[in-house]
């Protein structure tokens, strides 16, 4: 039996894998019959004593201003709104049927579970934008776009971490995949979409999430396209390693799905500056444990994302200079060495992220350990670590859009090699000159 067969026949043991959740069942079965009154909504949590407990739990919740304890879930229905109902029990009824337990498991369980949710609330938010009629079934499909990974995580820990091997050594994950397991994710995703009876157009974005060429975007549904761009924005995205190295076409996806679906990069930035809370609602009201790094780093990702979105529009200045530079003579070697300067410029970035992480994760610790006072004493001293990143961020981002023209070049002496490390030192010298001054 093959490596693919054995894999598939060990989660068609599963029950969780084979049949979806009921409540899912059932609100999959309310949205294919166009019924959205509240009564059937409220008839559907009332079949669960948990979901009844947790609906009204955060409809009792001082965010939402009611003055007079909820006590029936007509009124929290009411309270919150058939659509963040939905997408409530969406991410909670799933959450509790694949989590044993109610324990997420690892540290990549975590982030996949955060993955999840960032993508799922990008989704609703980016569907309300554009007036898509259902927002929740782009949240559910959201949600639900990398479940074959999850799977995958689970039931096979070891390939899993082979697979985590190969994407740190620069293959992609659905390269990875493959060798390991002679299969993808999106392969598993499609089999557990089918056996949840998923709709089709959710089960096809699922099996179809992953583009390595922007012009595949408009052959897309608009719910895959809002799901794409999402996906693409979520920060703990599982091809993170891939970040830096597949930059550029992240990015010329990004503009595609946005271009489609009639927004503009300021409208992302709205979305991504809203995400924080979105996640935390729902992390809250699935019982799943972020971590309070999560808060403590909303500012700083919003920040994060303007340069990110920075750096966008910098490839996309990079892509009208290789059209000057292919005019040139001296084309072959200017290109090597701007590919050069771009690495160096990536392992900056890289290094910056990675101290920011870094940060989040002593903060982790210390709030795991209940040392509260410890917490707060080392914000301020955290705080400034993230910020000197957040320069260093913020200077390759400057020197990036310095190289406008050949002719602004600096190369090294008697060479064709451009030289980047001075320039950047030279900058990161005044930041430190001027911060400290």
């Amino acid at each position: 039996m093959s490596i693919k067969n054995k894999i598939f026949s060990r989660l068609n043991s599963l029950d969780i894998f084979v049949s979806a959740p009921p409540i899912l069942s059932d609100l999959l079965s309310m949205l294919e019959k166009d019924d959205s009154s509240a009564k059937r909504l409220s008839e559907i949590i009332l079949k669960d004593a948990d979901m009844t407990a947790r609906i009204l739990r955060v409809a009792n919740r001082p965010f939402h201003g009611s003055r007079q304890k909820v006590a029936t879930i007509d009124k929290a229905v009411m309270i919150l709104g058939q659509n963040a109902v939905k997408c409530l029990l969406i991410s909670t009824s799933v959450y509790n049927q694949v989590t044993p337990n109610g324990k997420s498991g690892n540290e990549d369980f975590i982030r996949l579970w955060q993955h999840f949710l960032e993508t799922a609330a990008a989704a609703q938010t980016v569907a309300q934008n554009v007036r898509y009629a259902t927002p929740e079934e782009a949240f559910m499909a959201g949600f639900l776009h990398d479940i074959g990974l999850l799977f995958l995580q689970r039931c096979f820990p070891d390939e899993s971490a082979r697979v985590k091997k190969l994407i740190a050594e620069g293959r992609s994950i659905l390269q990875a995949e493959r060798d390991v397991y002679e299969c993808d994710h999106q392969e598993v995703g499609l089999l557990v979409a089918t056996n949840w009876k998923l709709p089709d157009r959710i089960a096809q974005l699922i099996r179809n999430h992953h583009f390595r060429v922007e012009s595949e975007i408009e052959t897309l549904e608009a719910l895959s396209r809002i799901v794409v761009l999402a996906d693409n924005l979520s920060p703990s995205n599982p091809e993170s390693s891939e970040k830096m190295q597949m930059a550029g076409l992240k990015m010329r996806i990004i503009e595609a799905c946005c271009d489609s679906i009639g927004m503009g990069m300021d409208d992302i930035k709205t979305v991504y500056s809203v995400l924080p809370k979105q996640i935390l609602y729902h992390a809250e009201s699935m019982n799943f444990d972020m971590g309070d790094a999560v808060q403590y780093l909303s500012g700083v990702n919003a920040e994060l994302f303007d340069l990110y979105i920075d750096l966008a529009n910098t490839f996309k200045e990079r892509q009208e200079l290789s059209k000057v530079i292919l005019k040139e003579e001296r084309i072959e070697a200017t290109l090597e060495s701007l590919h050069i300067a771009l690495a160096t410029l990536s392992h900056y970035i890289n290094n910056s992220t990675m101290s920011i992480s870094g940060q989040a994760e002593v903060m982790r610790l210390l709030y795991d350990s209940n040392d509260k006072e410890e917490v707060f004493a080392r914000i301020p001293a955290m705080t400034d670590a993230v910020k000197t990143s957040i320069r260093k961020i913020s200077v390759v981002l400057e020197e990036l859009s310095n190289i406008t023209s050949l002719e602004k070049i600096n190369y090294f002496k008697n060479s064709k090699a451009i030289d980047i490390e001075k320039s950047l030192k030279e900058r990161l010298d005044c930041k430190s000159l001027t911060v400290q001054s």
